[in-house]
């Protein structure tokens, strides 16, 4: 971010099932200015098997890849 000089950025974190949901956390950068996001997505669900866990997690993902219009602004 800070060689591109741009405005706005995030990362994306794994994050515990007790915590469902995205969350959102901003930071706000120095030297060039702009925000950064860190964005936590669940990625610890209980699940019967690996299946059902991958049809969760594809779940939290979709979830997320809607969210994001909202999150950014």
């Amino acid at each position: 971010m800070y060689i591109l000089r741009a405005q706005h950025g995030g990362f994306i974190v794994p994050k515990q099932h007790v915590n469902n949901g995205i969350s959102s956390q901003s930071k706000l950068l120095k030297g060039y200015g702009g925000s950064m996001n860190i964005y936590g997505i669940t990625v610890d669900t209980p699940a019967k098997d690996f299946k059902a866990y991958c049809q969760q997690m594809s779940y939290y993902e979709k979830e997320f890849v809607n969210m994001l219009p909202q999150l950014v602004g």
